[in-house]
């Protein structure tokens, strides 16, 4: 079974709140603002 990769996308980018996320499962953290092309990126990473 495979898991649901979750992207953050917030406007915090302090390392505990970052750490905190990827306890909870978040597969990546995006913030904003951002560059869509990394965005895409990003989606492109989680999705493979």
């Amino acid at each position: 079974r495979r898991a649901i990769p979750i992207l953050v996308l917030t406007t915090e980018s302090d390392a505990e709140k970052k750490a905190r996320a990827r306890r909870a499962g978040a597969t990546g953290w995006i913030v904003k603002p951002f560059d869509p092309v990394k965005l895409v990126d990003a989606i492109n990473r989680v999705a493979a």
